[in-house]
């Protein structure tokens, strides 16, 4: 039977690692891109489970630390796709930053913020740019274009695209696998910095490449918290001496029969969360469809009454648009019908009222009455009545 082990990207799992000292010391210099030996102190700030609301069963479970006591650092991780990921993190980053000094405190006391989000989600789905090389037109993601583009020592501004081979002599190299992105408030031309006082990393574990690269010791830490296996945790603590610290201390929490039970529980209730939510975004799918389709049927029918519908809304239009073209012809039928007869019976009227007077007329005309006399009592006119005195001879 296998040895339980916890998987490191359960939040209860990772938290606990990162009580280890040596292994929080080499993931923040991971991800922050420095040596671990310059990391003189970092410090657990929030050791219990913060809830967002007073009716919220999931909360979060994130790692709070004080980095050389000028850098605040906030790591969380998240299973489930959240669209809105990116404006959570900008309010609560704010919120940290904010919540440093009291009212008349100075200004200047304010650390720097730093957000770490670990998602085991596609967050940035369309971020490719074309460009040319040597060998034709060449698809890559525009994270790689700013890394590989800004010439190796060089403090300019980073490239894009046919710009970045124009200045560097040479094409880019291709983006493959990248899964860490770091963000910052910039000016736009200039790219300067208005602030460091904020930073934002996103490393999103399905954009791990499946290649090992012993020298991206980020990537090493992101394979660690994705792995599941023990051969996957026994590789990688062979590379690094502080993943081997947090695979030790994995170990001893994954045979703590309490910590076990802990977490356990989280996972349970993370994966319920998770559940729960998958089918809220479902019945919100359903029920739009339902909605679309009445909207659409109702409009169908509007337009189709009023000159056949040009195309409908997908689904459940169509039955909307026969239906109201239908509707409408047998109403336009019946309404012609109505006028065509109303028209008919009053130029039958006029028209056999017309052949009455003609025939009193030629009466008064075979009773030798003058044309005068016989116009005003039928109303003819005496030219009419000339002309049926012609006829009659």
């Amino acid at each position: 039977m296998d040895e339980f082990l916890m998987k490191p990207k359960i939040d209860f799992a990772f938290k606990e690692i990162m009580e280890n000292n040596e292994a929080r010391k080499g993931f923040l210099a991971a991800v922050l891109k420095v040596n671990p030996k310059d990391i003189r102190d970092t410090r657990i700030l929030n050791p219990y489970l913060r809830k967002i609301h007073e009716d919220d069963k999931l909360g979060i479970l994130d790692v709070r630390v004080l980095l050389n006591n000028d850098t605040e650092i906030d790591t969380e991780i998240q299973f489930a796709e959240f669209a809105a990921w990116a404006n959570r993190t900008l309010f609560y980053l704010s919120k940290m930053f904010a919540g440093q000094i009291e009212k008349g405190q100075d200004y200047s006391l304010l650390k720097k913020c730093v957000s770490i989000s670990i998602l085991d989600f596609v967050l940035f789905k369309d971020e490719e740019t074309e460009f040319y090389s040597r060998e034709g037109k060449v698809r890559m993601c525009k994270q790689a274009c700013i890394i590989r583009a800004r010439p190796r020592g060089s403090n300019t501004p980073p490239l894009w695209g046919e710009l970045a081979k124009g200045k560097l002599g040479h094409a880019p190299l291709l983006c493959s696998g990248v899964f860490d992105s770091c963000f910052h408030i910039r000016e736009d031309s200039r790219n300067f910095l208005y602030t460091d006082r904020m930073e934002f990393h996103v490393i999103e574990l399905p954009k791990l490449p499946k290649k090992l690269k012993e020298d991206d010791n980020l990537l090493l830490w992101a394979k660690f918290i994705n792995a599941e296996r023990k051969e996957e945790f026994d590789m990688l603590a062979e590379k690094s001496p502080y993943i081997n610290s947090a695979y030790q201390h994995l170990q001893v929490i994954s045979q703590d029969k309490e910590k076990r039970l802990e977490y356990e529980a989280r996972e349970k209730a993370v994966r319920d969360h998770n559940q729960m939510m998958k089918e809220a975004r479902e019945r919100g799918m359903l029920e739009g469809r339902r909605e679309g389709m009445l909207e659409g049927r109702r409009e169908g029918m509007l337009e189709g009454r009023r000159e056949g519908m040009l195309e409908g809304r997908r689904e459940g239009m169509l039955e909307g648009r026969r239906e109201g073209m239908l509707e409408g012809r047998r109403e336009g039928v019946l309404e012609g019908r109505r006028e065509g007869m109303l028209e008919g019976r009053r130029e039958g009227m006029l028209e056999g009222r017309r052949e009455s007077i003609i025939e009193v007329a030629e009466n008064f005309i075979k009773l030798g009455l003058g044309t005068a006399e016989i116009s005003m009592g039928t109303g003819l006119g005496e030219n009419e009545i000339d002309s049926l005195r012609k006829r009659d001879k």
